[in-house]
């Protein structure tokens, strides 16, 4: 009887988290080729039982010894592109900004291989799997065009788009603001502290982590996302996820909590996860009242000149903004690559999805008046 010695990929539903499993998800983030702490078991777990409105799938790839070297939540959609293919796709709720699945260094390419076989060799009830909000200029990605380019059997497409990351290798002041625009921020700083005692803090291992939380819920409830419903503190679901995750991540020394007070108020705080080499930006707020003065810009200027001292261990803070935002890539030059990967069975009616998706999309789409 033949055995097989390479590696076992497995799709099962999932609900919750066990603490086996999180164990396993632990070891792996540890030796992740690219960090994304929105898929490690202490910001997971939480999601799972807040977050998620429908049915999901985790996609393991294991050694023949049974060790964990890939972990990806998926959820099934019926549509790929509004064409009735049936996908498996990259889960991601409101608060995940990279969906980059957590692979072994060490098994990278091997990993990577066995998925895609997977896809290609078994009968997954999907005709697309999409590996959504990847870092595009990452290992991950580059072993995923490795393995596709020597697979004739499958297609592939890739959307790109690109977002503001602070790399801790660029100089504190940024080199590519004018002098206008730095003594602008100077003098918006001045009069700021005109009105009270103005002092920038960092969350420390001896400060009241739900007097941060609390604070940062009412600061973002201040403003126009409070007005129209969509601050975390709105839902209690979402007042619950940020209270759990920041709790597990202060307990496995992943949060960094910044403010900008005045007179001791917070008038714009930050909310950071660490993940590896990289801090993510999860949240940022501020107090509107004190809009003309910027002080969310000039509290990401303390972070950029504070953040190397307080975490050496870290390379970049990714922004983890959406494509069009305009306040991080006027602060930080940097930027890094993101996309979706679409990886189809090679066939005509997918190369023909691919080539005349829109077309395809436009015959398919019931005529006005059956919509009426």
């Amino acid at each position: 009887m033949h055995v097989s010695t390479g590696p076992r990929v497995c799709l099962t539903p999932v609900a919750r988290i066990g603490d086996g499993l999180a164990a396993e998800i632990d070891r792996l983030a540890a030796s992740a080729a690219e960090p994304n702490p929105f898929y490690e078991s202490w910001c997971l777990r939480p999601a799972l039982e807040l977050l998620a409105t429908a049915p999901l799938e985790l996609l393991t790839v294991r050694t023949a010894a049974g060790g964990l070297i890939c972990l990806l939540p998926l959820t099934r959609r019926p549509h790929f592109k509004r064409l009735p293919r049936r996908t498996l796709r990259s889960w991601q709720h409101d608060y995940a900004f990279l969906a980059a699945p957590l692979v072994h260094r060490d098994h990278l390419q091997e990993a990577v291989d066995a998925l895609l076989d997977w896809f290609a060799d078994t009968c997954t009830t999907a005709g697309v799997v999409e590996l959504a909000n990847i870092r595009m200029d990452g290992p991950v990605a580059a072993a995923l065009d490795a393995g596709i380019a020597r697979r004739p059997g499958l297609l592939s497409r890739c959307i790109r788009w690109t977002r503001a990351m602070h790399r801790l290798d660029a100089p504190d002041d940024p080199s590519h603001m004018s002098n206008r625009q730095r003594g602008t921020l100077r003098r918006k700083e001045r009069r700021l502290a005109e009105k009270g005692a103005l002092g920038y803090r960092v969350m420390s291992d001896d400060d009241d982590l739900m007097a941060w939380v609390g604070n940062f819920l009412r600061v973002e409830a201040s403003g126009w996302k409070g007005r129209a419903g969509t601050a975390m503190d709105a839902g209690e679901a979402d007042r619950a996820f940020l209270v759990a995750a920041c709790r597990a991540a202060r307990a496995a020394g992943q949060l960094h909590m910044l403010a900008l007070e005045l007179d001791g108020e917070p008038i714009a705080m930050k909310c950071n996860f660490l993940s590896g080499t990289h801090a993510f930006t999860f949240k940022i707020a501020y107090d509107e009242a004190y809009a003309r003065h910027s002080p969310g810009i000039l509290l990401e200027l303390f972070q950029m000149g504070c953040i190397r001292e307080t975490h050496p261990q870290l390379e970049a803070v990714d922004s983890c903004t959406v494509a069009d935002n305009t306040m991080f890539p006027n602060l930080w030059p940097g930027t890094c690559e993101l996309g979706d990967y679409a990886i189809l069975r090679n066939n005509l009616v997918n190369r023909a999805a691919l080539q005349h998706g829109e077309r395809l999309q436009r015959m398919l789409r019931p005529p006005a008046e059956a919509v009426a």
